[in-house]
């Protein structure tokens, strides 16, 4: 991993996400094995992303902030315990 791929890495913010996604492993990601979920600041966006409208259903800040969490969490003990990343 470059250097400006790891600064980009420890730059990211949780207010930067617009939706993430939480499904089976080394399953499709089109949402029939898992779920969309928005962050409710990036809403108009996300739907502007997706082509549809995002439902009050597809809104849940707390599942952003954990799906968040652990990439982060994931992503930092790649630079700090490995050589080879993303």
């Amino acid at each position: 991993m470059d250097s400006n791929t790891k600064q980009i890495i420890k730059n990211l913010k949780v207010e930067d996400v617009i939706d993430v996604y939480s499904g089976k492993e080394h399953k499709c990601c089109c949402g029939c094995s898992g779920k969309y979920s928005y962050a409710s600041a990036h809403r108009a966006l996300g739907a502007k992303l997706r082509g549809y409208g995002v439902d009050d259903s597809d809104v849940n800040d707390k599942q952003v902030r954990k799906v968040f969490g652990l990439m982060i969490a994931q992503l930092y003990a790649c630079l700090l315990y490995t050589s080879r990343c993303v």
